[in-house]
């Protein structure tokens, strides 16, 4: 069965800075990094535990002007079966991190932001694959044995910036755009961008919240989406 413990923790460091700590377990069961197999490749049986821990820190700049700083590291334990094409995993530590700036009041009523980030990314780990050959005349299977890397060969970075202006006291603007280095982490892949612009008003007839944003990516694709809520 699938489950997960966690905790938190929060200090003040100083007036302007805090930092957060965070950790636990996750038993994914049969899954390994939210991935699951089947055929040659079953985790069937497995148990794969990740242990995980991390921090984000905020710190105050200046009056309207704010840092923030995260990072996570993960250890994936995996017990299964000597079976199929995968015959054990080992050593796999993962990571990810995000800086970020942020600023208000620019312009007027506004935010603005920049960050750059890397996602969940395996940093190492090795797995010990058994590769079946063609049969001989007597009908056995040879086998190849082999240790593959799970370290990918790119590091997927996302910068993105991010534009908020209040036209008034009730709606706001939004504007967004996103540049993703080697996605995927697969080094070489083609670049992807991505912009999205946003209007949201409150209080039409009550206490609601319409919104409305269209974003588009770099090979043309435009998503157009109206959401609206309203708290009884």
């Amino acid at each position: 069965p699938k489950n997960a413990y966690s905790f938190s923790y929060r200090i003040n460091l100083a007036e302007n800075t805090n930092l957060n700590y965070v950790g636990g377990i996750v038993n994914e069961g049969e899954s390994f990094l939210g991935s699951e197999g089947g055929g040659a490749f079953d985790f069937s049986g497995s148990e794969n535990v990740t242990s995980f821990f991390g921090f984000k820190s905020g710190i105050k700049l200046a009056e309207n002007h704010f840092l923030n700083m995260g990072y996570g590291l993960s250890r994936t334990s995996v017990n299964k079966a000597r079976s199929g094409i995968i015959q054990n995993i080992s050593g796999v530590m993962s990571d990810s991190f995000e800086i970020g700036f942020t600023s208000f009041d620019n312009f007027g009523s506004d935010m603005m932001s920049f960050s750059i980030s890397q996602p969940h990314r395996v940093a190492s780990g090795t797995a010990d694959l058994q590769i079946a050959g063609l049969a001989e005349r007597d009908g056995s299977i040879p086998y190849t044995y082999k240790t593959a890397s799970l370290r990918p060969s790119g590091r997927q970075l996302d910068f993105a910036m991010a534009y908020n202006y209040d036209l008034t006291t009730v709606s706001t603007v939004r504007v967004k755009m996103m540049h993703t280095e080697d996605k995927g982490h697969v080094r070489g892949a083609d670049p992807e961008a991505s912009i999205y612009l946003g209007y949201s008003k409150t209080d039409i007839i009550g206490n609601d919240t319409i919104t409305i944003g269209a974003a588009s990516t770099f090979a043309n694709e435009v998503d157009l989406k109206l959401n609206y809520s309203i708290n009884w």
